[in-house]
């Protein structure tokens, strides 16, 4: 939202900025000084916004413990990482934890094969909302992350991929 608001006011201030300067109609200042402001105050929204969101992804990974000790523990029993999440509950953990992260799915669990770029298994959250955003949250127990993956660069959060589209 922040950066809807940054986009519309940086092209109402410019537009209003042409009108000060080749039509000089003094109504466009007033308009290019309201924009400026929303512009401003979108700019802050935006970075206050990323840094609550950086901390609730601190959060998800460190509330992620458990459920990758329990992929480890799976792991020390049997020999192999299970095909499914399903497979842990309810021996190993009662039931599946959800992220506890509001308006996201579910972790999404995926066993390595010969195709895949992790080697034991991979835990994701989609992080997209509303078809505008794809980014995704990563955990690879070997946390050896490419530089970009699934198509954005990747910043890592307490041995997490946040992968920004």
């Amino acid at each position: 939202a922040a950066f809807m608001i940054i986009l519309a006011s940086g092209i109402a201030f410019v537009v209003s900025l042409w009108d000060c300067v080749f039509k000089k109609d003094l109504l466009s200042v007033k308009k290019a000084v309201a924009a400026f402001l929303i512009f401003s105050l979108g700019y802050a929204a935006g970075a206050v916004g990323f840094k609550v969101r950086h901390v609730f992804f601190e959060r998800l990974a460190k509330r992620s413990l458990g459920l990758v000790a329990c992929l480890e523990e799976y792991n020390q029993t049997t020999g192999v990482y299970p095909d499914t999440l399903q497979a842990l509950a309810p021996t190993i953990i009662p039931k599946i934890p959800h992220t506890g992260m509001l308006g996201y799915g579910p972790y999404i669990y995926s066993k390595a094969t010969r195709d895949t770029l992790f080697r034991e298994y991979e835990l994701k959250v989609n992080c997209g909302g509303l078809g505008i955003n794809f980014d995704k949250f990563v955990y690879w127990p070997e946390q050896k992350y490419p530089k970009e993956m699934y198509g954005g660069t990747i910043e890592i959060i307490n041995g997490w991929a946040y992968v920004h589209e």
